[in-house]
């Protein structure tokens, strides 16, 4: 979890409430390969904090992770990021409607504490078998 909380900081990831039980891992000899967490809210589940060391990016690692979420989300299931087109091509949609009130608070706290050149969107998986 040291390592995923290192990782967290240096990539300005979503790091509220960092529980090791949310996050799932890919290893590859013997090293983290990359990490996702699973937030589960009362009005969904949230996809976040999705990272990829450097030296293991364009593997498909990435892809591997979001749909092992994908597997053990147990209802709607949203993220708030800025990079649509990754999670676009993984069976989510932007959505402007009907946003749940955690999404919306995610929102919120990403646009006023993570400054980026790029807009947030929230996004929902449109079909499990994306």
């Amino acid at each position: 979890m040291k390592q995923i909380t290192a990782y967290v900081k240096e990539y300005v990831l979503d790091d509220e409430e960092l529980l090791a039980n949310q996050f799932i891992v890919a290893i590859h000899n013997n090293k983290l390969a990359g990490f996702v967490r699973l937030r589960h809210h009362t009005d969904g589940d949230e996809l976040c904090t999705l990272g990829v060391i450097e030296q293991y990016r364009g593997k498909g690692i990435g892809k591997a992770l979001v749909e092992e979420v994908k597997k053990k989300s147990s209802g709607a299931l949203y993220l708030v990021c800025i990079i649509p087109i990754f999670f676009d091509k993984l069976g989510f949609n932007v959505i402007e409607n009907n946003i749940p009130a955690s999404m919306k608070r995610k929102w919120t706290r990403c646009t006023n504490d993570y400054v980026v050149e790029e807009e947030y969107c929230v996004m929902q998986l449109q079909n499990k078998n994306a």
